[in-house]
Formats: C-alpha cells, sequence, structure tokens
C-alpha cells in the first residue's frame, strides 16, 4: 500500500516518486502537483472537530528494519482505529541550507515521526495517550533526540523540547526574543523565552 503526494512541479520530485507508480496498486495515487495549501488540507477529512487528538513526534535518523519493526508493534497495540503512524521523508532543499541558516535547524534530519492518537471517547484518553507516548518512547534509541517545531504537542510543554526542536539557533533566537520581545508579548505558542 502507497500514499504519496508532493507539492511542487518538479523533475526531481516526479522521479523521485517514479518507482511508488511500479511497486503495485496502490491504495490511492495522490502525486501530482499541488499549491501548498491544497497539500495542507489534504488531511482535514480525517480529522474532523469534535475528536481528541494526542501525538508525540520525533526526528529519525533513518527507517530500517528496527524502526519499521516497533512502528508495527505499536500499530498492533493502539487502542483506536482512528489513530495512525506518520512516516515523513525529509531531505531535499531543506537539506541544501547551512543549520544557522534560519531558525529551523533540522538540515541533517532524513525522516520524522508521529504517533497520532485519535478517539472519541473521553473515557480511553488515558489509553491513547498512552499507545502515542508508548510509540515515542519506542522510537527514542533511533532518534537524535530532536523534534520539528510544528509537531511539538501538548505533552511537548516546556522549555527542554523547545531547545530540541531549535537546537544549536535556540541560544540566538532568545537573544533575538529579549531584542524584540523583552516581555514576552508572543508567547501563546512553544515559546522561546527571551536571554536574561
Amino acid at each position: 500500500m502507497a500514499i504519496a503526494f508532493h507539492h511542487g512541479p518538479t523533475e526531481e520530485g516526479e522521479a523521485l516518486f517514479a518507482p511508488l507508480r511500479t511497486f503495485g496498486p496502490p491504495v490511492a495515487d495522490m502525486i501530482q502537483s499541488m499549491p501548498y495549501t491544497a497539500a495542507q488540507q489534504m488531511l482535514d477529512a480525517l480529522n474532523p472537530p469534535g475528536n481528541r487528538v494526542y501525538w508525540k513526534s520525533s526526528i529519525l535518523r533513518t527507517i530500517d528494519d528496527d524502526v519499521l519493526d516497533a512502528v508495527i508493534d505499536g500499530a498492533a497495540s493502539c487502542p483506536s482505529p482512528l489513530s495512525s503512524t506518520l512516516l515523513e521523508f525529509y531531505g531535499g532543499a531543506i537539506n541544501r541550507v547551512g543549520v544557522q541558516d534560519t531558525a529551523y535547524p533540522l538540515r541533517t534530519a532524513t525522516y520524522s515521526m508521529n504517533a497520532i492518537a485519535q478517539w472519541t471517547d473521553p473515557v480511553q484518553d488515558d489509553a491513547n495517550i498512552r499507545w502515542s507516548r508508548g510509540l515515542w518512547d519506542a522510537m527514542q534509541p533511533f532518534s537524535p533526540g530532536s523534534v520539528y517545531v510544528n509537531f511539538l504537542g501538548v505533552g511537548d510543554a516546556g522549555e527542554e523540547r523547545v531547545k530540541a526542536a531549535y537546537g544549536p539557533n535556540y541560544q540566538r533566537l532568545a537573544e533575538i526574543k529579549a531584542k524584540y520581545d523583552p516581555a514576552n508579548l508572543f508567547r501563546l505558542n512553544h515559546n522561546i523565552q527571551p536571554a536574561g
């Protein structure tokens, strides 16, 4: 089964995904050029308002048999049929920029894993949150400890996970924050504290 998509009409993108079309009959072939906004809305129907959601995310060095075995074990123990494990490939243009050229530091990252628990019954909160955290724990031997900042979730509150997201750029960003937002007005996010 393969479900894949990309945004941007590039020969590199078409060549990268060509083998998926010969692998076997896909569940869905959504490989096409599309606006970024369309790519961002592709999963909206799978996440209706009112569902309960909790996720944990981690950068992975590689996807090998050990990682896949952990993901398969996680799928087998998942308490909700609405939950999913998302493995994302990072590469190409984002890895052609230096680690400290922008705030985003994950220039050598290759993959990300998201353990997304989704359910409807509040009685199932503990079981689903425990499942997401358990799959995340199982991924830690394969992770450098970093995370993509947009995948920080409710369970990632606290300065340490924010520092893990920005890595070697955190201190420079804290200094910029101290200069332009010393009172920390813009704090309703996974916050970088102003350097003190």
